[in-house]
């Protein structure tokens, strides 16, 4: 049985995991910038290596503010408290039932809904999720809607640590 997750544990997990993923990124950007470049004083002839050229500064583009957005969540971390939570607030870890699975989860600056290991598996999601909203102030026993596309799903909060 693996041990309960830990606020600082899942912060730490979710640093690395910014960290490698903002590596990646900034890798393919360099990718994309390689792509940009045209031999010597070789211009584009065609609309097809206009239009390839284009693309990868649009990609690189997109790429570098995706980037920049996951630094500013990987210095927003050093904000998050560091403790035991009795409320679910950024920087708690939450075991949640959903009815038919029970899992742990984090609200954390940068979370996309990726899984971290810190004793056992934490998903990460960001405040603004829909999630994130319909959890935030709620405590152990406390129950809560989320609505889905799919339906209302009751959410009920099991630990808080």
């Amino acid at each position: 049985m693996a041990d309960n997750p830990t606020s600082k544990g899942v912060i730490e997990a979710h640093r690395l995991w910014l960290r490698e993923r903002i590596a990646t990124l900034e890798g393919s950007a360099r990718a994309a910038q390689e792509g940009m470049r045209v031999d010597g004083d070789h211009r584009p002839a065609s609309r097809g290596e206009r239009g390839a050229v284009s693309e990868r500064g649009a990609m690189r583009a997109g790429l570098l503010m995706r980037v920049s957005a996951l630094k500013d969540a990987l210095g927003a971390l050093d904000a998050v408290p560091v403790r035991t939570h009795e409320t679910i607030i950024a920087g708690a870890v939450a075991q949640v039932d959903d009815g038919d699975t029970q899992w742990w989860l984090a609200i954390l600056p940068g979370g996309q809904g990726n899984l971290v290991q810190a004793g056992t598996a934490v998903q990460i999601i960001s405040p603004q999720a829909p999630m994130a909203r319909v959890l935030l102030g709620l405590e152990e026993d406390d129950v809560a809607e989320l609505h889905r596309p799919s339906g209302e799903v009751e959410l009920e909060v099991l630990t808080v640590v």
